[in-house]
């Protein structure tokens, strides 16, 4: 994020800067800079591609969400942002008639959002492990890490939902206000260790903002976001405002 920040107040009419801010921005838990890096690339090239679908999922703008994710394999972004939307039966017949035609990595990833979305606990389970084996991303990309962990977490796996959540942070991924609000984490907030994970992505969360302020990304993108200052006994006081 810093080496794009300083590249783009230079070179400021490139949209593929602002296109990997989208990306850096929401990596660092900087979702209102993540959403105005996609406005600025569109405003410099109107038919760019963004990963702001991601952000808009973790502001609760499901349809907004689907509108920018055309492809099955934003599959992370589709089953959620429908279920939240309540087209859950829209979702499990479009996964179905995929499966029939779809092969190899996809068939497995069709079959796994079919059975999750129908209930069937094992079998969902089951696909998602076929799935992680033959999907590289899947195991690779911190920000799938932690749709993963969601997804398990919703299946009452908790255990290894935590486990996600960890790799989560240790490659990067610094997801404080989504540890926060994603409603399918809500079985792990009772448990300490949950705690400790937000804990540790705020202090993330803080070094990601003062290096973002430190380098002019609010007067970049025109966006304002607030200092944070660690509070006693924990956690962080936090926010972002236009």
């Amino acid at each position: 994020m810093e080496r794009l920040l300083k590249r783009a107040h230079t070179h400021h009419h490139d949209p593929n800067l602002f296109t990997g801010l989208v990306q850096a921005c929401r990596y660092c838990d900087l979702l209102e800079p993540s959403l105005a890096a996609h406005d600025r690339a569109r405003q410099l090239d109107p038919h760019i591609r963004t990963s702001v679908a991601y952000t808009y999922l973790y502001l609760g703008d499901f349809q907004r969400a689907l509108d920018y994710c055309p492809s099955p394999w934003d599959w992370p972004i589709i089953v959620p942002s429908l279920m939240a939307l309540g087209r859950e039966q829209d979702a499990i017949t479009g996964w179905r008639k995929l499966e029939k035609t779809a092969t190899g990595r996809l068939s497995a990833i069709a079959a796994f959002n079919r059975t999750f979305l129908e209930g069937d606990r094992a079998r969902s389970l089951e696909a998602l492990d076929q799935a992680l084996e033959l999907v590289p991303f899947l195991t690779s990309d911190p920000e799938v890490h932690f749709r993963v962990a969601c997804i398990l977490a919703k299946l009452n796996e908790d255990e290894r939902a935590l486990e996600f959540l960890s790799l989560t942070l240790d490659k990067g991924y610094r997801c404080h206000y989504a540890l926060l609000h994603d409603p399918w984490l809500d079985s792990l907030r009772s448990d300490h260790r949950f705690t400790e994970l937000v804990n540790r992505a705020a202090a993330l969360d803080l070094e990601a903002r003062t290096v973002f302020l430190d380098n002019e990304g609010d007067r970049l993108l025109g966006v304002r976001v607030e200092r944070l200052r660690n509070e006693k006994g924990g956690g962080y006081e936090a926010g972002i405002r236009h």
